[in-house]
Order: C-alpha cells, then structure tokens, then sequence
C-alpha cells in the first residue's frame, strides 16, 4: 500500500502542485519517518507509565489518566 500512495503524492507533487517544487518521496524516507515517529510514541507512553508509578507509589494519589493497552505495529 505504500508504495502506491507513494507513486500517488509524488505524480501530484509533479503535475498538480509543480509550483511548489517539492522533492519526490522516496520509500526510505517514509520508514525513517515511521521509525523516528514510534519511537517518540513508545518513549511518550513509557514517561505517562512512569508517572502513573510516581502518583500511585510516592505520591499515593490516583493516577487520573488511562493509559492505552500494549500497541501492536
């Protein structure tokens, strides 16, 4: 699927927003961007999980958020 929505933005990037002059995307660059994206989100939901144990344990308050179960990707 990728690679169709990829041929995609760039035949519009070519033809219809030419002004613009914006490189083509390449698949490589997609899955850097995939990657760096997940690892800010596993990183985001390991700090929220951190604090959930620093309200329940140090500050014995409830932890007012819900948290979402493990992602599968």
């Amino acid at each position: 699927m990728i690679q169709g929505l990829i041929e995609k933005a760039n035949s519009f990037f070519a033809t219809e927003a030419a002004g613009l002059r914006v490189a083509p995307v390449t698949k490589k660059e997609v899955d850097a961007y995939y990657r760096e994206d997940a690892f800010i989100w596993r990183l985001y939901l390991a700090l929220r999980k951190f604090d959930r144990l620093l309200h329940r344990f140090l500050l014995r308050k409830p932890y007012p958020y819900i948290l979402p179960l493990a992602i599968k990707r």
